[in-house]
């Protein structure tokens, strides 16, 4: 559902758009977005087509280097973000599931990382 659709990031690798939030759901498993060097903190942004029910995340990192995060979704810009689910670790073929929700937006909000973020892709599913 996150593939091709809109994505902002609260910090972009220096590098600019080659490391741009597109690419973390551009479904190319070849280009990736990151942040720069010393950021611990970060989160990407996607708005999906229209509200939608999901329950299954998958995170594709470069290496292991989540250490704690949110899933968060909300149906409007007015609302406040709420989490769906919450995590430790990601790595490079993460994937979980949990309660369905309904949203229009979501965001990865990265509350700390072990190095600077960089994730191959981002996304969500209904199942």
């Amino acid at each position: 559902m996150t593939a091709h659709r809109p994505a902002a990031a609260s910090d972009v690798h220096p590098g600019g758009t080659q490391f741009g939030p597109d690419k973390a759901v551009d479904d190319d498993p070849e280009t990736r977005w990151a942040t720069s060097d010393q950021t611990k903190q970060a989160w990407l942004e996607v708005e999906l087509a229209q509200p939608s029910t999901i329950s299954r995340l998958i995170i594709q990192e470069l290496d292991p280097r989540l250490t704690q995060y949110q899933l968060q979704y909300r149906l409007n810009t007015n609302e406040e973000w709420k989490v769906a689910c919450a995590g430790t670790k990601a790595g490079t073929r993460f994937t979980t599931t949990f309660p369905a929700v309904q949203a229009r937006f979501v965001r990865l909000n990265i509350l700390d990382s072990s190095q600077a973020p960089t994730l191959w892709e981002f996304q969500v599913f209904a199942k």
